[in-house]
């Protein structure tokens, strides 16, 4: 096969891009093939910037994401060769999910107390219940969880009823312990029965290192731990839900039955694009944050656990991805086959998105099949494109035929005659003296002599 420089560009800082053809001739190969298969000319395509990491390591989402994807670039790649900000946090994440990308670890997959980030997953099954639209009558437990010395609370009144809206609003932006015990006792009739069902969905999201003991996180108790990584597994999870993403993404909220309540969470005044999603602090767990913010239809996650300034942590953490990294998408037609019929386009057989170190270069190469005969359907495979990073193969998206390819014409062959007769004047002018092979279309196959002038189909002696 004969490989093919695609392209090659220095990266921008931050962006997203789309990386599809706009196809132009960028250099091209006449191979020579038997029987009834075209003779073809490669025409390369695409244009891409940043650059990748060379690194290999699995994503976040592993096998369930369905994506095999490009190693130590997306889905799956980990920094390795980009200076990380330094953070305070004992355990810390960065996390590009479109790519699947992790671009700062700390410690990601070790659990530690998580404090009132719990509520993520409180809010989770609320959301998920069906309940969301209920009226819940406040218990004494509830106003009791909301009197305990130092604690976030709204100040509920035993026997009152409050929309269930109203206090996703009081846990999610005042982190109200007294709204979360409200919330367990409506959901599951009591509160060891919420927690069960938390660690059940825990299970089912694949967070092997979280252990729930209480639905506020308010407890000192071991077992109450989650990881890094499975906290912004958690919540891209929570994020996805439409009316989550709302609560979580306002500064301040008067919800009906409660006082006016101003967010925790100071990144959505101080940090450009913050949306989201929840602080925490305990004594035992240290300040904690999950943050996410977008620029550029760009989303990034930052977790941070038992930090000084969980704040100037996350705020680190995403102006590293958003300034250091960009992310791109390799899709569409990047390359096409020259025949004898026409041209068929080839196409990135799935789309692919990357993560890669803003100020690098980035190149895809193509490697094509050696035939592609006339009539190969639409579909096809058609070989692969190596990605590069700075010269260093970083992996490979496979290629596929775009469209039938066309069967040979007159004029088809003629062309293939003179790309033939091109090709063996330049290997003539680089010295080679005998050259072996079969003409096209299935003629006869002879030994070739260049000796001054080429040799093609129908040249005259």
């Amino acid at each position: 096969m004969t490989a093919v420089r695609l392209f090659a560009t220095r990266g921008r800082g931050g962006g997203r891009g789309s990386r599809s053809a706009a196809l132009a001739v960028l250099t091209s190969a006449v191979l020579l093939v038997a029987g009834a298969q075209s003779t073809a000319e490669l025409v390369a395509g695409a244009r891409g910037e940043a650059t990748a990491q060379p690194t290999a390591a699995d994503g976040l989402r592993g096998e369930e994401n369905g994506d095999e994807g490009i190693d130590g670039v997306v889905p799956g790649g980990r920094a390795g060769d980009v200076a990380g900000p330094q953070v305070s946090a004992a355990g810390a994440l960065l996390w590009d999910p479109a790519a699947d990308a992790v671009l700062v670890d700390v410690e990601a997959e070790v659990p530690r107390p998580m404090a009132s980030t719990t509520k993520i997953m409180t809010a989770l099954l609320v959301l998920e219940g069906g309940t969301v639209d209920d009226e819940v009558e406040i218990s004494a437990a509830a106003v009791q969880a909301g009197q305990l010395p130092g604690v976030a609370r709204v100040g509920l009144t035993e026997g009152e009823a409050l929309p269930m809206r109203s206090l996703l609003v009081a846990l999610l932006l005042e982190s109200a312990n007294d709204a979360a015990v409200a919330i367990a006792e409506h959901v599951s009739g009591d509160v060891d029965a919420f927690v069960a069902a938390m660690n059940e969905r825990a299970d089912e999201l694949g967070l092997d290192e979280t252990g729930f003991v209480d639905p506020s996180g308010l407890t000192n108790d071991p077992d109450h731990v989650a990881s890094p990584a499975d906290l912004v597994r958690l919540a891209e999870e929570a994020m996805g839900h439409e009316e989550f993403a709302e609560i979580v993404g306002m500064s301040e909220a008067e919800p009906d039955g409660l006082p006016r309540i101003d967010n925790r969470n100071e990144l959505l005044d101080t940090f450009d694009g913050a949306t989201g999603v929840k602080t925490g602090f305990t004594s035992r767990a240290g300040l904690t944050l999950v943050a996410a913010a977008e620029r550029e239809d760009r989303r990034l996650y930052a977790v941070v656990l038992d930090s000084d300034d969980h704040f100037a942590d996350s705020a680190e953490l995403l102006r590293h991805g958003f300034e250091r990294w960009a992310s791109e998408r390799i899709e569409g037609e990047v390359a096409s086959w020259r025949t004898s019929g026409g041209t068929t386009p080839l196409e990135v057989a799935r789309p692919v998105e990357y993560a890669v170190p803003a100020d690098g270069e980035v190149e895809l190469v193509a490697d094509p099949p050696a035939t592609l005969p006339a009539g190969t359907p639409a579909g096809t495979e058609a070989g692969t494109a190596e990605l590069r990073v700075d010269g260093v193969p970083a992996g490979s998206v496979e290629l596929a035929t775009a469209e039938e390819v066309p069967r040979p014409t007159h004029e088809g062959s003629a062309a293939i005659g003179a790309g033939l007769q091109d090709a063996l004047r330049d290997l003539s002018r680089a010295g080679l003296e005998e050259v072996r092979g079969e003409p096209p279309f299935g003629r006869p196959v002879h030994p070739l002599v260049v000796s001054g002038r080429p040799w093609f189909p129908g040249a005259p002696d």
